[in-house]
């Protein structure tokens, strides 16, 4: 045995398969853990937790330990299960011992309150999928509404903004025929009077 081997042993029977008995001795999965771990080989961790798990509270009749009590500690603070105090267990101590009775009931009395949960859920959903409904065709309605008074707010716009420069060019038109007109009077009245022609204003 190489000098490795004796830590590289520690750490597969007091870290990944843990024990009590036989500790000091080296079986075959002791061995073939060392020879992955020396070969720097990937090892399927959980599931050799898990499959040991299983052989110590299922498979051996013995009472044995269970390990991983620093993993399992973790796993406990960390989803707040309530700990007081720890100690070394057995599987029976641990899981107890248990009788499986068969209660008689009507399936009317067992299934009634499940199935007016059911029914109370079916409603909900029903009623969600109608106010969906409602909520789309009013939005969709809103949006045609905003639409078609976008549309007409912009069509009547367009329109007095067209009305005002219409105006605006019949005020020019108007002004400018007003001015030849006072013009032409202005002529006629000064040629036809001279002493008028200081009394006129000039045109504008």
């Amino acid at each position: 045995m190489l000098p490795l081997h004796k830590p590289l042993f520690d750490v597969v029977h007091k870290i990944i398969l843990p024990r009590k008995q036989k500790h000091t001795e080296a079986n075959y999965l002791d061995l073939t853990l060392m020879e992955l771990l020396i070969s720097q080989v990937q090892i399927n961790l959980p599931k050799l937790i898990l499959c040991h798990i299983n052989r110590i509270c299922v498979d051996d009749s013995t009472e044995h330990g269970l390990g991983y009590g620093f993993w399992l500690g973790d796993i406990f603070e960390y989803f707040q299960v309530p700990i007081e105090e720890w100690q070394e267990q057995t599987i029976k101590d641990v899981l107890g011992v248990v009788d499986h009775v068969v209660i008689p009931t009507t399936s009317r009395g067992a299934d009634a309150p499940m199935q007016r949960l059911r029914a109370s859920l079916t409603a909900k959903n029903e009623e969600i999928t109608t106010l969906q409904v409602s909520h789309s065709t009013a939005i969709d309605q809103l949006q045609i509404d905003y639409g078609l008074e976008h549309a007409r707010l912009a069509e009547e716009n367009s329109r007095l903004k067209e009305e005002l420069a219409q105006t605006q060019v019949a005020l020019n038109t108007e002004r400018s025929s007003n001015s030849d007109c006072l013009k032409h009077i202005y002529e006629i009245l000064t040629k036809g009077s001279p002493s008028l022609s200081f009394a006129l204003p000039p045109s504008v």
